[in-house]
């Protein structure tokens, strides 16, 4: 695969993917989870198509990118079949939009990518951070109504997941 140094602007927007989907969120008074995760799902897919363009002039497909596009491919096969036409055309536009975040990040160049990883561990991190605050009442408002501390993921055991998936790019680092 060649490596591409997408400069300007985007290698900027990949960094804040991550960062920024897990700090958005609507204050709403409402239990519904939407509040916590439309918000971080609309900027996903809000940064792929900016990405794709990127990468799509140096695009070449090798066995990892040929399996990340085969998970969008069966995730529209289930979407074809299922009982809730809604939420699963929600969930192939995220994993589709995920895919895009997967194949132009394979594509930046080492020192970029250093940056993306460090951007993966600081959103998680940024989120644990708050659910720590509002844990000892610095901050308040942020959680479901006895679900606190979940910062802006809602609940505590959301941002204890979060934290498990940073842990590779921790490692990483």
């Amino acid at each position: 695969v060649g490596r591409v140094r997408l400069t300007g602007v985007l290698p900027a927007l990949l960094s804040l993917a991550v960062p920024g989907a897990c700090l958005l969120f609507v204050t709403v008074d409402d239990a519904n989870f939407d509040r916590y995760q439309l918000p971080k799902e609309l900027w996903v897919l809000a940064l792929a198509p900016l990405l794709a363009l990127a990468v799509a002039r140096v695009l070449t497909v090798d066995a990892f990118d040929a399996l990340a596009l085969a998970t969008v491919v069966l995730t529209a096969a289930s979407t074809a079949v299922a009982r809730t036409p809604v939420l699963s055309l929600r969930l192939l536009s995220l994993c589709a939009a995920s895919c895009v975040l997967f194949v132009a990040a394979r594509r930046l160049s080492p020192s970029a990518r250093s940056v993306a990883w460090a951007a993966c561990v600081a959103g998680p991190t940024l989120v644990a951070a708050l659910a720590l605050a509002e844990s000892f009442g610095a901050v308040g408002g942020l959680s479901s109504a006895g679900r606190a501390p979940g910062a802006t993921l809602g609940q505590r055991n959301e941002v204890a997941h979060l934290a498990l998936l940073a842990s590779p790019a921790a490692w990483a680092l």
